[in-house]
């Protein structure tokens, strides 16, 4: 529980929500926890997808740094990270939200009208 509330889990999932939730949150830190990148072409750089890639990041987010989310820029020719005022949840926070899915909006309408 400890570990999940650094995630910013929110704290109703720790009371009335637990039984349904612990299994699922056991099976995402276990994830974390066995993951490990293996580049399967070893010796061979990794040539960036063709396609942009945008990226969000909680600005309160505990757990994930900006340098972490801009790592991803290796894997494209065109990235942006985009910082949205929430924590790591923040697509659960209604402001937040908000903000996260303007710039979803006018992503896909920039990609709308360059079809």
């Amino acid at each position: 529980k400890s570990e999940a509330r650094e995630w910013d889990v929110n704290e109703i999932v720790f009371t009335k929500l637990w039984g349904a939730y612990h299994a699922i949150l056991r099976a995402d830190f276990e994830l974390f926890d066995r993951y490990a990148y293996r580049n399967e072409r070893e010796g061979e750089d990794d040539a960036p997808f063709e396609f942009p890639i945008t990226a969000f990041r909680g600005v309160r987010d505990r757990k994930v740094t900006a340098e972490m989310v801009r790592a991803w820029s290796r894997w494209t020719r065109e990235f942006e990270c985009v910082d949205v005022d929430g924590g790591h949840l923040f697509p659960l926070e209604r402001d937040a939200k908000n903000e996260w899915l303007r710039v979803v909006v006018r992503r896909i309408e920039r990609i709308a009208h360059a079809a």
